[in-house]
């Protein structure tokens, strides 16, 4: 089957489209589909990059839901393996420079909730490019599990890494320059640090 780029209009149409305004979708396996929910908007000009999805393997899936706040700029999905799900949830609000990096494995789920908030050069790491082993018995030692989550209403200041099997629950936020590189299921927390651990707990945050 060919690789499909799909418009979910807000009257319930879906249309196929050859390519969109403000981003570029570069496929070079077969079966993945990219899914645009409208209202959803690409920036793209003078002083702004080009958002880019780089599939490489097959059987993907790709949505990137309504946006009503916002122009997603700088987005770049890259180095995407095979069977993979992302879903990017409603109204995320967005600095620029996010860069999402599947390093071709496979398998794997990034969910990012509705109504998040991130900052400038924000990364996600889901595996490592290069694999370690054990030396007595040849294991694969650095494998990843499941993906990223990021919960509902999460901020993320600027300079932010995530790792690969991270979890981040509702209604936290990640303190400018942290790296997570674990799950953290309570929600309502302050993280930060290298490598990040709960500051504070019982919070909450607005625009």
């Amino acid at each position: 089957m060919s690789n499909k780029i799909l418009i979910h209009k807000q009257n319930g149409k879906v249309i196929s489209v050859p390519f969109l305004f403000g981003l570029k979708i570069s496929f070079k396996g077969k079966n993945s589909t990219v899914n645009i929910y409208e209202p959803c908007k690409f920036k793209f000009g003078i002083g702004a990059k080009r958002s880019h999805i780089k599939v490489l393997g097959d059987n993907n899936v790709i949505n990137i839901n309504q946006n009503t706040k916002a122009k997603i700029k700088s987005l770049r999905i890259r180095a995407i393996g095979s069977n993979n799900y992302i879903d990017i949830g409603k109204n995320l609000e967005m600095t620029d420079d996010i860069d999402i990096d599947f390093a071709c494995t496979d398998n794997l789920k990034l969910k990012i909730g509705d109504d998040c908030l991130f900052g400038q050069n924000i990364k996600f790491m889901l595996g490592d490019h290069h694999n370690i082993y054990s030396k007595e018995t040849n294991e694969k030692l650095n494998i990843p599990q499941k993906g990223i989550t990021i919960g509902n209403n999460v901020w993320l200041a600027r300079n932010v890494s995530i790792l690969k099997d991270v979890t981040i629950s509702d209604n936290s936020v990640v303190a400018y320059g942290s790296i997570v590189t674990k799950e953290f299921e309570q929600s309502n927390i302050l993280i930060g640090g290298i490598p990040a651990k709960i500051l504070k707990e019982n919070i909450k945050w607005n625009y």
